[in-house]
């Protein structure tokens, strides 16, 4: 039998019901995404990132948004084990891309070229999982609309295309994203 150490945060949220023993218990790491907290999940959040694989010790990152920096990080780094690991919900993982794809550009009007590489306009504000359900690294694929080319797969985002706008038409934005 393995002994757990908690905290009184963690204590607190099983008893209120916030928090799921196997929260607390040490699942079998499998690559995909994931919540990670350090030190437990009564500290804050440190980020959402996918994860593909685990060697003794350490869980190794592939890319995802780390809050602490406020950031999306590509990178293949390592983190110890001991960090809390909670499998992302689809809506979670959804609402980072979405916040991180907003960030990156992919707004009303903007050009972009695709991961196609042909050159789009996003006509649509909301972004779409063209695999719904599947949320592993090479099912989930974020879309600006269900016809429009695919902006993240795999770790990659699709490139924003900056053009030079005029005040009229830095204007006509804003009010059809007010919806005036």
């Amino acid at each position: 039998m393995e002994t757990y150490n908690l905290t009184e945060q963690q204590i607190k949220d099983l008893a209120s019901g916030e928090l799921k023993v196997t929260d607390i218990v040490k699942k079998k790491i499998t690559p995909g995404w994931y919540k990670v907290y350090y030190g437990g999940t009564d500290n804050n959040l440190a980020g959402i990132f996918y994860i593909y694989k685990v060697s003794g010790s350490k869980v190794w990152y592939k890319y995802g948004y780390n809050y602490d920096i406020n950031r999306w990080e590509d990178y293949k780094d390592w983190a110890h084990i001991s960090h809390t690991y909670i499998p992302a919900t689809d809506e979670e993982v959804m609402k980072m891309l979405t916040e991180e794809a907003k960030r990156r550009g992919f707004v009303m009007g903007a050009k972009y070229k695709g991961l196609d590489k042909d050159i789009k306009t996003v006509e649509q504000y909301d972004f779409w999982n063209v695999n719904r359900g599947l949320i592993d690294e090479g099912k989930f694929n974020l879309s600006c609309s269900e016809e429009e080319g695919v902006v993240f797969r795999r770790g990659e985002w699709a490139e924003v295309i900056e053009e030079p706008l005029t005040i009229k038409e830095r204007l006509e934005r804003i009010e059809k994203y007010l919806g005036l």
